[in-house]
């Protein structure tokens, strides 16, 4: 997956918990305007901030070798 389908899951899944964006950011410790952001202007985020965002939702990113 890129990181950008990554993005998209956690926004189709945010919406489904029905998680705010302000939520988001003081679950995962991020500002909820970086998340914003990132959403909206198509800008990468760091994968340290992808994974608390993940973990927030209850999702767990594993990378397998194949």
């Amino acid at each position: 997956m890129t990181q950008k389908e990554i993005l998209d899951m956690i926004e189709d899944e945010r919406l489904r918990q029905k998680i705010s964006l302000r939520e988001i950011g003081r679950l995962s410790g991020l500002s909820h305007a970086t998340y914003q952001s990132a959403r909206r202007l198509d800008r990468g985020m760091t994968w340290d901030s992808i994974i608390r965002i993940l973990r927030v939702l209850g999702f767990e990113l594993k990378v397998i070798v194949k």
